[in-house]
């Protein structure tokens, strides 16, 4: 079976977008564990996260099956210690060699995967990571979301709460570390979000939806503001306000894992 790409999963290159924040400050998370290490990048897209590591890795490996998205990669987001490879993510023992890896990132795919693929996906991540080699995975939290009532994508065909996480991860990784991703907002909140270990406001919040303030119609449009290697280089070193934590996994509505 072949990894299926799915035209509408594609966060738009606009520095006004939530979503492409949110998942680049992933990526800057990520440049604290691979200083000096040769990285693959799963499924890499448009290739903005993997610029992102490109700043402290020795080496990155971007690795898509969109063509339009590697095309976009090349030309954009180019810099000395990156290179791209067309993959699928379920034959990655084809393309490269066992243990050649020191870091894997998988940020925001294993929920496009199928449920039956699963355990080879996982497994050819493991074999292509060298000895004491990481993983680091990302997925939303099905439990905040199914309680929040948030509509899920149709190409979100693998959800998983951080506890199954766990279990599908351990067949093919001895140690997992989950960590959630939040956003730092006011000291209050932040109460309540560390004490909410049965995401019950999300319960609250999915039974009583706010309202709409006015037609989307009305709204003023922003104009797009794109990214490129300027921004990322700038984004690199500022506080983007989200933090990573592992005492708060059950609450975050993204769940990444350390593997």
């Amino acid at each position: 079976m072949n990894y299926k790409i799915y035209p509408d999963d594609s966060v738009p290159l606009d520095q006004n977008s939530h979503f492409i924040l949110d998942h680049l400050s992933r990526y800057q998370w990520s440049q604290q564990l691979v200083k000096g290490a040769r990285v693959l990048d799963c499924a890499c897209g448009k290739g903005y996260g993997s610029y992102l590591v490109s700043l402290c890795a020795k080496e990155v490996i971007r690795a898509d099956l969109n063509d339009e998205s590697l095309a976009i990669a090349r030309t954009q987001f180019k810099r000395s210690n990156l290179t791209f490879e067309k993959v699928d993510v379920l034959k990655l023992t084809d393309t490269f060699a066992l243990a050649e890896f020191d870091v894997v990132i998988a940020f925001e795919i294993i929920e496009h995967i199928p449920v039956e693929t699963t355990a080879l996906f996982l497994s050819q991540i493991s074999k292509i990571l060298k000895p004491g080699g990481v993983l680091l995975l990302s997925t939303p939290n099905h439990d905040v979301v199914t309680k929040s009532k948030v509509q899920v994508p149709d190409f979100h065909i693998n959800n998983f709460k951080p506890t199954e996480l766990r279990a599908a991860l351990s067949p093919s990784f001895r140690e997992v570390t989950l960590i959630g991703q939040f956003r730092l907002r006011s000291f209050f909140n932040h109460l309540l979000f560390s004490a909410d270990f049965f995401n019950v406001r999300h319960w609250l919040r999915g039974l009583f939806p706010a309202k709409r303030a006015s037609s989307e119609l009305n709204l003023p449009v922003a104009a797009v503001k794109p990214i490129d290697s300027d921004f990322l280089d700038a984004f690199s070193k500022k506080d983007t306000g989200y933090r990573f934590t592992t005492r708060s996994w059950r609450q975050a509505g993204l769940t990444l894992a350390l593997a």
